[in-house]
């Protein structure tokens, strides 16, 4: 498949096996580089140290991501690649913390519902922010991180996250 193709519907069912379910097509856009930034801990407390969505005291860990796949998600996760062990998934009830999910344009607003993020729709190059509460990992800043967006139909785009230095600390 070329970069830039749309998967009909017909040929992603068959591909991922669903059965005769419906798969929402994803395209990916040509030319287009993943990236994932982690921006800092900002003064939005959107989600705590918990599988549910909500405010906990503490300002959340923020990064950026600009997709290249334009589709419905099934799941994002953010995870270390090396340091402090850290998980957060956007889908809750998997023994990690709740990553919340918001439209670049309307960062205060999560779009993931408490069941996770299923009929989140994203556009290639459109800018993602994720909200996690900080596990400490993000503050001492000795992880790396990587991101994984899931589509509905099975499509994965996962890259590293690239810290900016210094770290931006809200309210510091």
């Amino acid at each position: 498949m070329r970069q830039g193709a749309t998967i009909g519907v017909a040929l992603a069912a068959a591909l991922i096996g669903c059965g005769g379910a419906t798969a929402r097509a994803v395209t990916v856009a040509p030319a287009c580089r993943f990236e994932a930034t982690l921006e800092g801990i900002t003064d939005f407390d959107l989600v705590g140290q918990r599988d549910t969505p909500g405010a906990d005291g503490q300002g959340d860990a923020r990064v950026r991501v600009r997709p290249c796949s334009t589709g419905v998600l099934r799941d994002v996760a953010l995870r270390n690649e090396g340091g402090t062990y850290s998980l957060w998934h956007s889908t809750p009830e998997t023994g990690s913390w709740l990553l919340g999910i918001a439209d670049g344009e309307a960062p205060s607003a999560l779009r993931n519902v408490p069941e996770g993020a299923p009929g989140v729709t994203v556009e290639a190059g459109r800018v993602l922010l994720l909200y996690g509460a900080d596990n400490g990992s993000v503050r001492a800043g000795d992880t790396r991180y990587s991101v994984t967006l899931t589509y509905e139909d099975g499509h994965v785009e996962h890259g590293l996250v690239r810290r900016l230095a210094p770290l931006v600390v809200a309210g510091e």
